[in-house]
């Protein structure tokens, strides 16, 4: 900024750095800048009379062209700074996206996983299912399989129980009908008694096909309160799988009377002493002499 002094009263101003100034804040605020506020109290620049009183030198330009670009760079810096701060917001949300995808993907797998789990158990279940049904198929295979290897004199067809229990049913009614006379051993005298042997002449040899065995529980069944079907192995213990441990308690037979019976029984007949026995006709009864009673065991408590 110059000044030319034509005469001592009057002073005349150059404006060109005042324009040059201007120029700047233009072109600043087509870029994108704001006019800067500048204060006439700090400046004074439009007062005439600042301008009379540094009327001598000419360094007041320059100060004043320096303010001005320290302002402009003042508030590109400022400009830089926000556009920084903008440009960090949005990358710490894409930042914050990027881990909300992750995480979505993670659950996504996490769910195929269990999903795969669940059904590898099911496939796992339904073998074992197959398995059991196969185990239980083949254990009644098997079990048929021994029922026909069973001898023809041993098996009992249903014709054959229901002719025994017809026949059964007609000695019993003829019984009945014709009661036997008793005979006492004083009206009969023998010189020497007869000993009754029962069992052994009197009664016909067994037949294995007239047999009819009665429903016995096996042990199994009776411990879990089953009804057993009283074969070999029992259709429970089968389906159960336990066939091999299905095992029945011996049929109970009836003993004879012992030796001190006998004795007594020696002076009556043979239908006093079947009578006193309460032995039927036709029952099966070992004989104590053939087959002498076993002696009795002790516990050990």
């Amino acid at each position: 900024m110059t000044m030319s002094n034509t005469s001592p009263a009057t002073t005349v101003f150059n404006i060109q750095p005042f324009k040059r100034a201007t120029g700047m804040l233009t072109t600043s605020a087509s870029s994108g800048l704001t006019a800067p506020s500048i204060n006439s109290k700090d400046y004074n620049l439009w007062e005439p009379d600042n301008f009379s009183k540094h009327a001598d030198g000419s360094s007041r330009g320059d100060e004043f062209e320096e303010a001005f670009d320290n302002i402009a760079l003042e508030q590109q810096r400022e400009i830089m700074e926000k556009t920084q701060q903008q440009q960090q917001v949005q990358m710490q949300l894409e930042r914050q996206q990027l881990d909300h995808k992750r995480q979505q993907i993670k659950q996504k797998q996490q769910q195929r996983e269990l999903q795969q789990r669940d059904q590898v158990q099911q496939q796992q279940k339904e073998q074992q299912h197959q398995q059991q049904e196969e185990k239980s198929d083949n254990d009644q295979r098997e079990h048929l399989k021994k029922a026909r290897e069973i001898p023809l004199h041993l098996r009992v067809t249903q014709e054959q129980e229901q002719e025994n229990t017809s026949s059964q049913k007609q000695t019993e009614i003829q019984t009945k009908a014709k009661p036997q006379p008793q005979i006492h051993p004083q009206t009969h005298p023998q010189t020497h008694p007869q000993t009754p042997h029962i069992g052994t002449s009197r009664i016909p040899p067994h037949k294995p096909n007239e047999q009819k065995r009665q429903p016995i529980a096996c042990f199994n069944c009776r411990q879990r309160r089953l009804k057993c079907d009283g074969e070999n192995p029992c259709s429970p213990c089968v389906r159960r799988g336990v066939a091999e441990s299905c095992a029945f308690a011996q049929q109970v037979r009836r003993r004879g009377p012992g030796r001190k019976k006998l004795a007594q029984l020696a002076s009556l007949g043979d239908v006093n002493a079947a009578n006193a026995l309460g032995i039927k006709p036709g029952e099966w009864v070992r004989d104590p002499e053939l087959f002498p009673p076993s002696p009795k065991r002790k516990r050990n408590d």
